[in-house]
């Protein structure tokens, strides 16, 4: 596409022109859907840090679906999520194509001014079960070849006892041969914490796509394609300036990839001028967008923890007791804290008794919002 329009798109569960590093997940859901009931990726989870895809990878999901001739039914895992499935998406998919919606039962003629009348029967009622609704709609469609799929983002945060009902429809689907496909996304250790429930055996069984930053070629390649395709190509030492600083992380190619464009505006092609003119602007959506939300969602306990880690190193890993000791807190508190943050994907474990931010430039923003906030451990609190 030439039209002069920005061909990156740094904006969350928008699908970018090239989805580089996720092919073999890209095939497995192409493939689901053109198997039968047992393809390993009719029931998926996808998992991963903020920015990293997520969203998207269930757009993809859904894009197999509809172009198999499936139905998809797209959700959030807030509460209610069984509630809205079995009062307005399956009633209104049974309405439009399975169910009649009104059924001509009786003509009578009499003599008078109307002359003729007519008996209608309304349609039928939803269901009042979340099987049987489902059940009725995979009947209707495989006659046609369809079948559905339902998609349920952030699931790390859904209710176990929802969750295990949709488990039990999938294994019941599995087992009868219904057309029924299940894709989940969430952070990677609050998904891991979720299947761990107990009734959450379908998501341990569920094909997991656990999604990590892109490599330095694949990075390029989701900076050159949508610019070459669009007419403004990188040249070679802008290109691998932008991937660089990018460090592989899909969010922030799209920033910097979106910044370069509009930075070489009116040019032949896109230089390093125009990526360094760039940088500033995708950092800062990058900390605007990514690592703001982060730090919103800490409680003031977890960014005195992320405050401490910060002062220590903004980009090695650092030694839990490191962070014991510059805190004065005792083990137990810290271990408290270092879960927390786990839980929400803020930091990892890279080695036993190491942790490390996650999130590319976090370190140094928490550095700097820690003395914007005078954020100071406290051990006497």
């Amino acid at each position: 596409m030439r039209d002069g329009s920005n061909p990156f798109s740094p904006s969350f569960g928008v699908t970018p022109r090239v989805l580089a590093g996720r092919d073999a997940a890209l095939a497995a859901f192409g493939d689901s859907f053109r198997s039968g009931a047992g393809a390993p990726a009719r029931a998926v989870l996808v998992v991963g840090s903020r920015g990293l895809g997520k969203t998207v990878m269930l757009n993809e999901f859904e894009d197999a679906a509809l172009r198999a001739g499936w139905l998809a039914v797209s959700e959030s895992s807030s509460p209610g999520l069984l509630q809205r499935l079995t009062r307005d998406h399956l009633p209104r998919l049974l309405r439009e194509h399975v169910r009649p919606r009104t059924r001509l039962t009786g003509l009578s003629a009499t003599l008078g001014p109307v002359g003729v009348g007519a008996a209608w029967e309304p349609d039928a009622p939803p269901e009042s079960t979340l099987r049987a609704q489902i059940n009725e709609l995979t009947d209707g469609l495989a006659d046609r070849g369809g079948g559905l799929a339902l998609t349920v983002d952030e699931i790390q945060d859904a209710d176990v006892a929802e969750m295990r009902k949709i488990g039990e429809i999938l294994q019941f689907s599995r087992r009868e041969g219904r057309a029924l496909a299940f894709a989940g996304a969430g952070l990677r250790t609050g998904v891991d914490a979720l299947m761990r429930s107990p009734g959450a055996t379908f998501l341990r069984r569920a094909m997991r796509v656990d999604l990590r930053g892109l490599t330095e070629a694949q990075a390029r390649r989701a900076l050159a394609g949508p610019a070459e395709e669009a007419g403004r190509p990188f040249d070679a030492r802008a290109l691998a300036l932008a991937a660089s600083v990018s460090r592989g992380y899909p969010y922030l190619v799209q920033a910097i990839g979106y910044c370069a464009w509009n930075a070489s505006s009116g040019a032949a092609g896109i230089t390093t001028a125009h990526v360094d003119r760039s940088l500033p602007q995708a950092l800062d959506m990058h900390r605007t967008s990514v690592l703001e939300q982060a730090w919103l969602d800490a409680s003031p306990r977890e960014k005195e923890m992320l405050a401490v880690m910060a002062a220590i190193s903004t980009a090695e890993p650092v030694s839990v007791e490191a962070v014991r000791r510059a805190w004065g807190r005792t083990s137990g508190y810290v271990g408290v804290y270092r879960a927390r943050l786990l839980a929400a994907d803020i930091i990892t474990a890279p080695a036993r008794g190491r942790l490390a931010f996650v999130l590319p430039e976090l370190g140094e923003f928490v550095r700097e919002r820690a003395r914007e906030e005078s954020i100071l451990a406290a051990p006497d609190a």
